[in-house]
């Protein structure tokens, strides 16, 4: 098979680069000055803040530049050399890399086990017969859970209940009035607005050039949401075996210990509604609010079963099914709803909670 680099050097044209990185979040360092240089690839060498997120965009003149989505990265290290696999090797084009979203992680390929092992306390029989599951491709996923501000820059619309002036006392909580409503994650949608909310933003940023072609943004399938979720651990929540009060937002009056189970605490922490997203410690993937908050819609029809046992790849749950699986738990939820394991599902998809959001995944083409 050729190589682009060999493809390259016989090319009689040479391969011009922009490179014009702007770092997104705090500064580790000084940033490399933006520059022109000339490279034997497609692609460009980016110099910025490890796990800053950028697009990458190319076009064939910078006379009349016509700037395409070419692809989304998240800074691995620095300088970093990124290359071009999806156009063709000859001809002139031009790169450039700008601030990317900056609610985005990295989520790598992998293989992890979905369900609950036999030693954790109180399974429901949905999450039983184990199942390994290998994710061949990676993906970007929220790392919070879409907030009422992005919700409102995408729709123009904000349908939540925890608006500015709402407390927690509606619910028999200690919340204090909300203030900062952006922040929150929007609640009381359907799945279908979810769905929605991920086809108009995939519209709004492929009109940008900020999409490489095929890819979308959409609702994670359940086992990328438990893999995601999960962070590379094996214990009921990403943080360990426990999840007490006030480590998220859940009813902290029922806190969950795998080895013992259900822990009644009868001074744990109870909001009565949600609060700002990122307000609790993220998984190592950067992913916070994973358990509590709101559930989260995922993608998946509901299989009505248990998990299939074996080894599977690339899940993607049943072809038909009016229920839709939701995950991680919420503010008026126990511990128990908000392990990694936990399934549970909704039966009306075009139904709404105001406990249920949703984050979103950024990807080629279909799952």
């Amino acid at each position: 098979m050729k190589t682009q680099t060999d493809s390259l050097v016989r090319c009689p044209a040479v391969l011009w680069v922009w490179l014009a990185v702007s770092a997104v979040g705090p500064q580790a360092g000084a940033q490399t000055p933006a520059g022109v240089s000339i490279e034997l690839y497609a692609g460009l060498t980016l110099t910025g803040t490890v796990g800053t997120v950028y697009t990458v965009q190319s076009t064939k003149s910078l006379v009349q530049p016509d700037w395409r989505g070419a692809g989304v990265v998240q800074l691995p290290s620095s300088p970093y050399l990124w290359v071009d696999t999806a156009e063709p090797v000859a001809g002139h084009r031009f790169y450039r890399a700008l601030p990317g979203p900056t609610n985005l992680a990295w989520i790598p390929p992998g293989r992890f086990t979905m369900g609950s092992p036999p030693c954790e306390v109180q399974p429901w029989d949905g999450e039983k017969a184990q199942t390994i599951v290998t994710l061949t491709r990676g993906f970007f996923m929220g790392r919070h859970e879409v907030t009422q501000g992005e919700y409102w820059d995408v729709t123009g619309h904000n349908p939540s209940y925890f608006r500015n002036g709402t407390t927690g006392a509606d619910y028999g909580g200690t919340g204090d009035a909300v203030t900062d409503e952006l922040s929150h994650p929007v609640e009381s949608v359907s799945w279908y607005d979810a769905t929605n909310y991920c086809a108009r933003l995939t519209m709004r940023e492929e009109a940008a050039g900020r999409l490489p072609a095929g890819w979308v943004y959409r609702l994670p399938t359940e086992a990328e949401w438990e893999y995601a979720c999960r962070g590379g651990t094996t214990t009921a929540f990403h943080y360990g075996p426990v999840l007490r009060s006030g480590m998220a937002n859940f009813y902290g009056f029922q806190e969950y210990d795998s080895s013992l189970g259900s822990i009644n605490n009868p001074d744990g922490i109870f909001l009565g509604r949600t609060t700002p997203v990122g307000s609790y410690e993220g998984n190592a993937w950067g992913l916070q609010d994973m358990h509590g908050n709101v559930w989260e819609w995922c993608l998946d029809a509901w299989d009505g079963n248990r998990l299939p046992g074996g080894h599977v790849i690339d899940p993607t749950g049943p072809a038909t099914g009016t229920s839709r699986v939701i995950r991680g738990g919420s503010w008026t939820y126990d511990a128990w709803y908000s392990r990694s394991a936990t399934r549970n599902y909704y039966v009306y998809p075009m139904g709404w909670s105001n406990d249920f959001g949703f984050r979103v995944v950024l990807a080629p083409g279909p799952p």
